[in-house]
């Protein structure tokens, strides 16, 4: 007797449609792009997805993302947030809590930024103000606009574009 052996219809090879429909817009086609570009605490990754068309919405595919983020773990940015023991004490009427110098290494603080203090519960959030012209967005815009030319532009470069 011989069996025959089933493939599922799970396991089969669905078609690859090149330029399927954007699902934001509806109107604009989903077309490879390999200038896609993600920011994570100041590292930037450029990824392989599909971009519309019309609307220039991203999608980036489950494989690139878990790829992107096994970089960022291995870098320390992505995971577990970085928790410390610290004590506090006392200067005048205040109470001082110090930074280890790998956190100011890290976040490029020179100690003389401005930080918004709030609370939420027992939680005491820090967070720098952002007090230069530039912004991440628009180094982000201007980035992009560099990669889609075929350029490589430093910060110091983008810096310098700005005076």
């Amino acid at each position: 007797m011989m069996s025959k052996t089933k493939k599922s219809l799970s396991s089969r090879e669905p078609k690859r449609n090149p330029h399927r429909p954007c699902p934001v817009c509806g109107e604009g086609q989903l077309v490879p792009a390999d200038d896609i570009v993600s920011e994570i605490d100041g590292y930037t990754f450029v990824e392989r997805g599909r971009r519309c068309t019309k609307c220039g919405e991203e999608f980036i595919p489950e494989d690139e993302s878990q790829r992107m983020i096994k970089v960022a773990r291995r870098l320390g940015l992505w995971g577990e947030p970085l928790k410390l023991r610290r004590k506090l004490s006392r200067s005048g009427r205040g109470t001082v809590l110090r930074i280890p110098s790998d956190i100011e290494r890290s976040l490029g603080i020179k100690g003389d930024e401005e930080v918004t203090i709030s609370k939420a519960g027992r939680k005491i959030i820090v967070e720098i103000t952002e007090t230069a012209r530039r912004t991440v967005a628009r180094d982000i815009a201007r980035s992009r606009k560099q990669i889609r030319l075929g350029r490589t532009v430093s910060l110091p470069q983008l810096e310098r574009e700005d005076e």
